[in-house]
């Protein structure tokens, strides 16, 4: 059985994007690139754009 998703963008796996703007701050420079390969919903796109930091972003599209 799967669990019901709790987050409002649906995604099975979404991170609070609060949580990762703060570990944003901690972890990366200001200015700096992060690199997610499993963007998912996009909650880091989220978090880098209030911490002035940049993203690439890459997330696979399948056909079911």
């Amino acid at each position: 059985m799967v669990p019901e998703v709790r987050n409002v963008l649906r995604h099975p796996c979404s991170k609070p994007p609060q949580l990762l703007a703060h570990l944003l701050r901690l972890f990366v420079p200001a200015g700096g690139v992060v690199l997610d390969p499993f963007a998912g919903s996009g909650p880091l796109a989220m978090a880098v754009e209030v911490t002035g930091r940049r993203a690439v972003l890459v997330e696979v599209a399948t056909a079911a």
